[in-house]
């Protein structure tokens, strides 16, 4: 199939408090990055030396490695080109460290002095984002069969939740970061974004290996870990309690596997690919796939004039030749 030219998705500015938009309007920015509309700004906690003060979780859970460890315990990762050489994650990665030294706004100077910006998970020292430490995981997990149509469906699914629920439950469904999404993130502008919205595509297959992956050494063994994608759900300015946007914030943290990955025997204590369902609360699971006389659909969402959405699988009924179970 010929390369098909996508439109970027251009950076959203959202106050971090409320969730309000502020690329067009007054924004002010802090010391960490973050931006807050004016009466948000007005309201935001302070710490020491008008730093905004964190409020972290007793408890954190690393959504690589499912590692549970207090907030005391974060790794920094080096920042100084000297510092390469980690003993789990090898001699390419910068080294891991617990900091003694830290600057006014409470970013940690590794052993050369500079100023690091990035966590990492003290087992498989894999980066962990910062809100990690301050809002709670909601664990979600896809499961399906080898070609059932779990990756269209992540990326139909969170496109769908980008555009709806804001306006229908108040609530802001947006990346955590501009990395941590960045491969869900093209399979929306591959299937959604498409110079010719007519013409049809597909995203690649999911792999057993490959870009969605890490590799840490665990107690002397190669283990390699499913990437997480992570959204953060917190209120908008709209809803009832967007006073209390820090305390009732929740990142959804998803996987998508390769379907061999839950096949029997697949799941080693080197490719825990699938020990994430042990922590999901929430399992989706891909079960049918459709197939017609022309071509196999894979739960493509398409959306009609009023903005709702219709399953591929229905729009498709009068042309099925079977359904099966995967």
């Amino acid at each position: 199939m010929p390369d098909t030219a996508v439109q970027s998705v251009p950076v959203k500015k959202q106050c971090s408090i409320c969730g309000k938009e502020v690329a067009s309007g007054e924004r002010l920015k802090d010391a960490s990055g973050q931006y807050f509309c004016r009466p948000c700004w007005a309201m935001r906690p302070l710490g020491r030396a008008g730093v905004p003060q964190r409020l972290l979780l007793k408890n954190i859970t690393c959504p690589h490695c499912w590692h549970i460890f207090k907030p005391e315990s974060i790794l920094w990762i080096a920042e100084h080109s000297d510092l390469l050489g980690d003993p789990v994650l090898g001699q390419e990665q910068h080294i891991r460290f617990l900091p003694s030294r830290f600057t006014v706004a409470g970013e940690a100077i590794d052993p050369r002095g500079a100023t690091c910006r990035q966590m990492a998970c003290p087992r498989c020292h894999l980066p962990i984002i910062r809100d990690v430490l301050e809002s709670p995981l909601l664990f979600i997990s896809m499961i399906g069969g080898p070609g059932s149509g779990k990756s269209n469906l992540l990326a139909s699914m969170s496109w769908l939740l980008r555009q709806t629920m804001a306006r229908d439950f108040a609530l802001q469904w947006g990346d955590v970061d501009a990395v941590t999404n960045r491969l869900v993130n093209s399979y929306e502008e591959q299937l959604f974004l498409a110079a010719d919205p007519n013409k049809p595509t597909s995203i690649a297959k999911t792999q057993e290996q490959g870009d969605i992956y890490d590799v840490a050494n665990i107690g002397g063994q190669s283990t390699a870990f499913t990437r997480p994608f992570i959204f953060k759900v917190r209120p908008t300015v709209a809803h009832p309690h967007c006073n209390r946007a820090a305390e009732i914030t929740r990142l959804a943290c998803l996987y998508d596997n390769a379907g061999e990955s839950y096949l029997p025997g697949a799941d080693t204590t080197s490719r825990p690919y699938t020990q994430h369902l042990g922590k999901a609360q929430l399992i989706i699971r891909r079960v049918i796939k459709v197939e017609t006389r022309l071509s196999v659909v894979y739960g493509r969402i398409y959306f009609d004039g009023n903005g709702s959405a219709g399953n591929m699988e229905r729009y498709t009924a009068a042309w099925m030749r079977r359904w099966y179970w995967t």
